[in-house]
Parts: C-alpha cells; structure tokens; sequence
C-alpha cells in the first residue's frame, strides 16, 4: 500500500505502521542522513510551489518512504505549510545570513516544549537535552524514539552559527552575534592590547543587525552587548 507525504507521521513515523503517542508531540526523524540531505538541498536548488513527493524525490534525489516520513517534519517546524508550500522560514533558511534565524525559530516551532524547559535548550549538552526529553515524553534513556529527537534536535542546531544567542530579540527582531578570539586582528595601538606576557589577545565582534529603522530595536540590542560583552 503506497503511503503519500501527506499521510505520514508528522512524528516521522509512516502511517502505515502503528502509531506510537508520545507526550509533548516532539518531532523526530528516524532518517538522519536523508532529513541533513533535503536541508542541503533547500539550500542548494530553487524553491518550489510545492514541497511535495514529487520535488522530493525527482529534484532533491531523496527518494522511498525515508523521504515522505520526512516532510511531515518540515511542516511541523514551520518550513512547508498545511497546503504543502513552502513558507517565510523556508525561504529564510535559503540565504546564509538569515538561516540562524529560520532555524532558531524552527527550532521553537517543533520544540516548544523543550524551549519552555531551558530557553538555551540549543546550547546545551547532548546529555541535558537526554534528560529534557524523557522528562517531556515519559520515555527511557534508551528507547530509540529519545535518540531520535534528540538526533533531530541536533540536526537542526547544526545549522545555526557558532555561538549564536537569541537573547537579544525586540519586536520579532533576532540579532546573531559571534565572538571569535584572535591574536592578529586587533589593529590598535600597543597599549590597547590585553596581554600575557609576549602574548597578545583580542577579540573580533561581528554584528549582524536586523533590517530594521526602528531605533528602539537598535537600543536594545546594543544594551545587551554592553551588559554581556562589552564589559
């Protein structure tokens, strides 16, 4: 019996198969190197009118019941809607600059209830989110159905930058800020160094600002750089 991308789990499960209910209706993909294939592939190619079986399989190449069961997912993180068209996330994801953003906001689409638990739930250990998961759903460390989410769970977070933060968010607005540590890029006079020895440190800060000209936005983002960072 053929089994359409509308039909399947949105737990990843087909439906043809026994469903299996589990509390706090976590997403899951028990298909890992098919779910980062078709991420890949949103990137890569153009955006379809539909994200249907058809463009799955004929244009992204992924292809059997691994891919149906995998578009569900996509529909519960907010990237296809309920009529199979790719949505504003979707379309989001595509582009390097704003893809942190798509998946944060994924991310709290089909994880809400893990991010009601540790608003940094992305940031933290693959043990601490084994715990957050079974005490979401009930399950045992070892049922396959928590490694799963847990593996889908870090799937997706692996497409956010590295040390992104969400907490600076003012109307909507994310701003993805990443500190990387150099001993060359500081261009200042010598007495501006922090040192150790013959050692210098500095520290690169790149912004990436909303698109906005709301200067209440802009106010509360440097506000939070001046409380976390730049002390």
């Amino acid at each position: 019996m053929s089994v359409n991308s509308e039909n399947a789990d949105v737990n990843g499960v087909q439906s043809s198969r026994e469903k299996k209910s589990i509390p706090g209706g976590l997403p899951y993909s028990t298909y890992q190197g098919t779910l980062k294939n078709m991420l890949e592939k949103v990137i890569e190619v153009s955006k379809p009118e539909k994200f249907n079986y058809d463009f799955v399989s004929t244009v992204m190449g992924s292809s059997g019941g691994a891919a149906r069961a995998t578009i569900p997912l996509f529909k519960k993180i907010g990237f296809v809607d309920s009529n199979n068209a790719p949505t504003e996330l979707y379309s989001k994801f595509r582009t390097d600059r704003k893809r942190g953003l798509a998946v944060y906001e994924g991310l709290k689409n089909g994880f809400s209830e893990i991010f009601k638990r540790s608003e940094f739930a992305y940031s933290l250990s693959d043990d601490k989110i084994t715990d957050i998961i079974v005490e979401i759903t009930g399950l045992s460390k070892s049922d396959r159905t928590v490694s799963a989410i847990k593996s889908t769970f870090l799937t997706l977070c692996s497409y956010l930058p590295t040390n992104f933060r969400h907490d600076v968010i003012e109307n909507g607005a994310v701003s993805e800020v990443a500190v990387e540590s150099s001993s060359s890029a500081f261009e200042g006079p010598p007495s501006e160094k922090a040192s150790v020895g013959n050692v210098g440190l500095s520290y690169n800060i790149n912004i990436v600002l909303p698109e906005t000209s709301d200067v209440a936005v802009l106010n509360a983002i440097f506000k939070s750089l001046k409380a976390n960072i730049l002390q």
